[in-house]
């Protein structure tokens, strides 16, 4: 049986003067379109699980993966869509200490 795994790894930034939090987010998506898929996104807006939603988003953009839409606007959670299609989800969340750590390449 092809197993599927999607893995989130988040950082984030916390800008002290505005108060405005940034992140990226590294997705590596295994057993999707044969084979691995390895990316980390560009320093983006949001805070809390937000690395989350922009690696949801960019997987639904590669075409991985399409989360249900909502009468009311919001969007089926990753961690639900995980479970409804057998697809192990692992997330992690690190804070770093300066914008720089985030333009960093992996």
């Amino acid at each position: 049986m092809n197993k599927k795994l999607i893995v989130l790894i988040g950082r984030r930034w916390f800008q002290k003067g505005p108060g405005n939090t940034y992140h990226d987010t590294e997705i590596i998506a295994q057993g999707f379109k044969g084979g691995i898929l390895h990316h980390r996104t560009t320093m983006d807006y949001g805070y809390g699980d937000t690395y989350i939603q922009t690696g949801a988003r960019w997987l639904e953009d590669q075409g991985v993966l399409k989360l249900e839409r909502y009468s009311n606007g919001a969007v089926e959670p990753l961690w639900r869509y995980c479970q409804d299609h057998g697809i192990k989800l692992i997330t992690s969340v690190v804070d770093v200490g300066s914008r720089k750590e985030l333009k960093e390449d992996a």
